[in-house]
């Protein structure tokens, strides 16, 4: 069995002692890495390779490795909400995706985290462990933090479409557009399909009007 499975390395554990000068790239591979540990647990979540309380166990702590890594970044990849602007501005859009990139990491480790703890819920798990406070404790967290998570990313689209400057009616290929789809496609697999549909383009549209209309017909299409 793959030792990441067992204990995050030791380059996971971020902490204030993380360089505050770190180049931008290097960062973000940090955070890919955490990110190629989550997919492939996943992975052996699909093929039953653990017990549940285990799934939950290193997802867990792959979701405190990924809040440890944002805690641990230099004030240039803060964002914040400007009076001009009706939405948070970020450095650049670079900034926007890897932001995003986190949020769907977190996304996918909390999924684990729901899904397993379901089943140790289950009143008709064997042996139900006595402590199911503390799980449905831990499930209502999990699931409050996808949901402020998906908001977040949905959040992040305004000011990705708008720094692009397009105008309505023109063809929105753009990275942007590309990323989006992407990061939509991935949460499909992990979120309530008929929500995210529903929900992701609300922010984007209320802002954006008619110079999003055909970006989001765009990545609708792409979608189904």
């Amino acid at each position: 069995m793959p030792t990441f499975l067992l204990e995050l390395p030791d380059r996971f554990e971020l902490s204030s002692n993380t360089p505050k000068d770190e180049k931008p790239l290097l960062l973000a591979m940090r955070l890919f890495a955490i990110m190629g540990a989550l997919v492939n647990l996943s992975n052996s979540v699909n093929h039953n390779e653990l017990l549940p309380s285990q799934f939950v166990a290193f997802a867990t702590q792959s979701d405190r490795a990924l809040q440890d890594w944002a805690n641990s970044l230099p004030s240039a990849w803060n964002y914040h909400k400007p009076t001009e602007k009706p939405y948070y501005v970020y450095q650049n859009a670079w900034f926007a995706r890897i932001w995003n990139y986190f949020r769907l990491a977190r996304i996918l480790a909390n999924r684990i985290i729901l899904d397993n703890l379901g089943i140790l819920l289950s009143p008709t798990l064997p042996g139900q462990v006595a402590s199911a406070d503390r799980l449905k404790w831990h499930y209502d967290q999990s699931s409050s933090a996808s949901s402020c998570l998906l908001q977040d990313i949905y959040d992040t689209l305004p000011f990705m479409f708008d720094s692009e400057h397009t105008s309505a009616g023109s063809l929105p290929l753009s990275a942007t557009l590309f990323f989006m789809t992407t990061i939509l496609q991935s949460l499909l697999r992990v979120t309530d399909r008929t929500a995210l549909f529903a929900e992701w383009s609300t922010p984007a549209s209320e802002i954006l009007g008619e110079r999003f209309a055909l970006m989001k017909d765009v990545v609708i299409q792409n979608l189904q």
